[in-house]
């Protein structure tokens, strides 16, 4: 039998930092050339937008990867009428990076804290994991983060200004009778009620700049169910957003 060799043992065509949307693509794409991949993130959350901060909005793309993504989570009741089922992207996100498993090595918890360069190349990066610090090696590397983890540390400027300025808390609720009944909306500022990718689902979707703002829950629940209707008003919560879904402003 054939002695799996360890990821810290292995020089890598490309190595992927970020498990987002950008990193996953990056990453799959790269592996359908035959190249052999490292895909890192610092948790455990590929397409994390999706996953992770519950963000129901697909948006377009003519691209044949993001077209082949939808049209498997179509298949699956993944998506719906532009809407995204976060659950369902997460597990599909799995299934893609164990197909492409002879080119492609998924490493999870795992954060860049040093880099190592030759002649101006970087040629290693020094991680934290669970086990301790480690080395990865790659002969080209790719930073897909939304921070600039793996530039900030080749050049502090690089990632300087990377700040959220804007967040979205997504809350979801289910009901039997959201599957007939008419538009609901409510009267708040910074806070809608939308549907989503199923019928008896309903997103309410709280705008602010306040990354604490997961506090207001339990308030957002209780005043939610005195606006709804009467033979609705019992909806249950089931999740909401991990990390919160945020827009970055500074340099890209």
């Amino acid at each position: 039998m054939k002695q799996r060799q360890s990821c810290f043992d292995r020089v890598y065509d490309v190595a992927v930092v970020g498990a987002g949307y950008a990193g996953f693509a990056a990453a799959c794409s790269l592996a359908d050339q035959g190249l052999d991949v490292l895909l890192t993130c610092h948790d455990g959350a590929t397409v994390w937008e999706s996953g992770r901060a519950f963000a129901p909005v697909a948006g377009t793309s003519e691209a044949p990867f993001w077209q082949q993504w939808l049209a498997d989570l179509a298949v699956r009741g993944g998506s719906a009428d532009g809407f995204v089922d976060g659950a369902c992207a997460e597990i599909l996100a799995s299934q893609w990076l164990l197909d492409r498993h002879a080119h492609l090595t998924p490493l999870y918890y795992t954060r860049p804290v040093a880099v190592e360069s030759t002649k101006s190349l970087l040629t290693a990066v020094a991680v934290a994991t669970k086990s301790g610090l480690r080395r990865v090696c790659a002969r080209r590397w790719i930073d897909a983060t939304e921070t600039g983890e793996l530039l900030g540390l080749l050049d502090a400027n690089l990632s300087a200004g990377r700040e959220a300025v804007s967040c979205c808390l997504h809350l979801y609720f289910q009901e039997n009778g959201f599957a007939t009944a008419p538009d609901l909306k409510v009267g708040w500022d910074q806070v809608s009620l939308e549907p989503s990718a199923w019928p008896t689902e309903r997103r309410l979707t709280v705008r602010s700049a306040d990354a604490d703002s997961r506090t207001r829950i339990p308030d957002l629940v209780a005043r939610l169910r005195e606006e709804l209707p009467a033979s609705l008003n019992k909806a249950v919560m089931t999740h909401c957003s991990g990390p919160l879904d945020c827009a970055y402003e500074g340099p890209a």
